[in-house]
């Protein structure tokens, strides 16, 4: 179900939204362009990958640890 659910975002990523989602399922948060880590309200992490689609819309993903 998940899976399905971030298919989705990742169309409307596509289309020009932003979009931000919150996971702790590491699997989901690999699928992301940006990647910020959050642990005890302090970013650890910031990883960037390179523009998949068309737009300078970002898919941002915080995992908490």
């Amino acid at each position: 179900m998940a899976l399905g659910i971030v298919q989705l975002l990742e169309q409307l990523h596509r289309e020009g939204g932003t979009i931000v989602m919150v996971t702790h399922d590491l699997q989901l948060a690999a699928r992301a362009e940006r990647r910020v880590s959050i642990l005890d309200g302090q970013i650890t992490a910031l990883m960037e990958q390179p523009l998949r689609g068309a737009g300078t819309a970002q898919l941002a993903t915080a995992a908490q640890g």
